[in-house]
């Protein structure tokens, strides 16, 4: 009696992938997958840090752990290994008589290949959330169906789990849960439609005990994990250690195909947690610890977050074909959340937490970036653009909503955030739909608050955004009688007058004339981005020819062209002490007759060299007109210049 008990429990705990009968047919190229084919690791981390976020707000944690482990077991621990081998066969067979292998070869192969050696390569991912039970298991499994749409969550379209596969080259994902019910686990593999045992079965195959297609609830029957070692040993520790929690395993990881070595996965992996989910993070709501395959872990957490920051904080650039921001805007980010520069905007929709910070003369212009539960949306907000605050000095803010506080703003920005939750789009509903203007009322109404708290710009101070002016050596000069433009010296000097052969003209001649500036070489062909701030000018210039010694002036334009009778002569602007070019100071100053610093020396520039970026302190107050900004050649540096 016991034997046979035995073999009966045998039997029932052999785990089987099951394939439902296909309803389309399809090859390796999946159109399912084909939202998700680009294995970004912005993309999937994001979407399994974001599931492992929500799962541990569900069930209130004070603080969202989460363990990313990268790691390798043996082949044959694969559940269900046998099985996937032979309908993998039988889709290679099905696609290459259908013709359609060719165009699949190199995911073919990859898939082959991962299971052809005697060891696997896994991504883990787990955490200390609620766990998911039977219920939640089968929401993760169904196509655009969500057990968690609501505003207390940071996902909600509950396909996501897609964006896994294409790190895994067999395709299979597993998924295991601990609960306060029991255990549940599963996995999820996608093939192609093929032919099997004389039946048509489509692309997709679940790890379930038995799959009922013709229900509509409780279409799946999970095991528990115990006849899966490589799961149980992962639950058994979720469960020491957390009690309730999570783990996804993406069997066959490849590294992205991007990396060589494990080291450099965890490394991208600590970039994106920490540049997605910074203000989680910052505020102790969410800790990582990343383990290697030598069994070293490392832990990001709020004391870390600084120095992960800092190793991009130079990267204007965010990583390519990815989603996120870049490390420099990920850095001002950190830097903006501080208490000091904390604010609360009450709405109509919830109180908002808003944090800004003017900006440092090398911090570029204006951006938002907008986080919800903690996770990073976009920085393309709807009426709050960088054009939308071009009246205010130019500065950082970062906008969170969290439910708590703000619920129906969350439930509607998350009604337009797309699948992909990376972007606020009102075009995903019809115009005049109540959500749609409910939400865009919410975003002016933010703009407005946000206008109230920033600085603004005195209009005969700023020039309010950025403006760029591209001079070429051929363009006609707007006042062509006032001096010499293309080669005069910072003021025009007055034409001497000629010697008087009268000596009683001169009795008493100026025994030591002060001598006028040289004049200089021709202008200098540049490119230039300029904004005004409260205490003088921030450029960008890039030099389109090369000069041994090269010399910056401000011109205050006064609007009189070649039209006029008599135009009066352009003025430059006075630079007070301060400024620096790079960060470092200016290498001198360029005087007029009456001693007023109207020009800056910044030696070599080559049309091959790096952007300068300049500071340039002075008093805009009392300049009137456009400014040009203008770059020529000086003699070489010398005694006394």
């Amino acid at each position: 009696m016991f034997n046979s008990a035995r073999a009966r429990l045998s039997r029932r705990e052999r785990t089987e992938l099951k394939f439902l009968h296909a309803a389309k047919i399809s090859g390796f190229r999946s159109t399912g997958l084909s939202t998700y084919n680009n294995v970004d690791p912005h993309t999937v981390i994001r979407e399994l840090v974001q599931n492992a976020l929500d799962a541990a707000m569900a069930v209130s944690r004070d603080v969202v752990r989460v363990v990313v482990e990268v790691d390798e077991v043996k082949t044959s621990d694969v559940p269900a290994l046998d099985q996937y081998r032979d309908h993998l066969r039988c889709a290679i067979d099905t696609q290459r008589q259908k013709r359609n292998l060719a165009q699949s070869r190199a995911i073919v192969d990859a898939m082959k290949a991962a299971i052809d050696e005697n060891r696997i390569p896994v991504l883990w991912v787990l955490d200390n959330g609620k766990g998911l039970d039977a219920q939640g298991m089968e929401d993760l499994l169904g196509d655009g169906q969500s057990g968690k749409a609501d505003e207390s969550t940071a996902g909600s379209y509950g396909n996501g789990h897609m964006t896994s596969f294409p790190a895994s080259d067999p395709r299979y994902i597993l998924y295991g849960g601990v609960h306060h019910n029991g255990r549940t686990v599963s996995g999820h593999t996608i093939l192609a439609t093929h032919v099997y045992g004389q039946k048509v079965l489509g692309e997709d195959g679940y790890l379930a005990r038995t799959v009922r297609p013709d229900k509509l609830f409780d279409r799946f029957d999970f095991y528990d994990g115990s006849a899966i070692p490589l799961l149980k040993e992962k639950l058994d520790w979720i469960e020491q250690e957390f009690k309730t929690g999570s783990v996804v395993g993406v069997l066959g990881f490849n590294r992205f195909n991007r990396y060589k070595s494990d080291d450099e996965v965890l490394d991208i992996v600590e970039t994106v947690i920490g540049t997605h989910f910074t203000p989680a993070i910052r505020d102790g709501r969410m800790a990582v610890v990343l383990r290697t395959p030598a069994g070293e872990e490392k832990a990001m957490d709020a004391g870390t977050l600084a120095g992960v920051l800092a190793r991009r904080k130079q990267r204007e650039r965010r990583d390519r074909n990815s989603i996120g921001p870049s490390g420099r805007q990920a850095w001002h980010t950190l830097q903006t959340l501080k208490a000091k520069y904390g604010h609360k905007i009450e709405t109509d929709a919830g109180t908002v937490r808003f944090h800004f910070r003017e900006l440092p003369p090398d911090g570029g212009g204006t951006h938002l970036q907008f986080f919800r539960n903690g996770m990073w949306i976009t920085n393309d907000i709807p009426h709050n653009r960088a054009s939308d605050y071009r009246d205010v000095i130019p500065f950082n803010g970062v906008v969170m909503l969290e439910p708590l506080q703000a619920k129906e703003a969350c439930r509607l920005v998350g009604l337009f955030e797309g699948p992909r939750h990376i972007d606020i789009d009102l075009t995903r509903q019809q115009r005049g739909s109540a959500d749609r203007r409910a939400l865009d009322a919410f975003l002016k109404e933010l703009h407005d608050k946000i206008l109230a708290l920033v600085p603004r710009i005195h209009a005969k101070e700023h020039d309010p955004g950025f403006f760029s002016v591209e001079v070429t050596g051929g363009g006609v000069r707007s006042n062509p009688r006032a001096g010499t433009a293309d080669q005069g010296t910072p003021e025009r000097a007055p034409k001497p007058e000629p010697l008087s052969t009268n000596p009683s003209r001169d009795r008493n001649p100026t025994p030591n004339p002060r001598p006028r500036l040289r004049r200089q070489g021709r202008r200098i062909d540049v490119r230039v981005t300029t904004v005004r701030r409260t205490r003088g000018l921030r450029l960008r210039a890039k030099p389109l020819s090369d000069a041994v010694n090269a010399e910056l002036r401000v011109v205050v334009c006064n609007g009189s062209d070649e039209t006029c009778d008599s135009p009066e002569p352009d003025q430059f602007l006075e630079i007070t002490e301060g400024a620096t070019i790079g960060g470092n100071p200016v290498k001198g100053y360029v005087a007029d007759q009456e001693g007023r610093k109207c020009g800056v020396l910044i030696g070599p520039v080559s049309s091959a060299g790096e952007e300068l970026e300049i500071w340039l302190p002075c008093g805009l107050a009392n300049s009137t007109g456009d400014l040009r900004v203008e770059l020529v050649r000086r003699a070489a540096a010398s005694r006394g210049d």
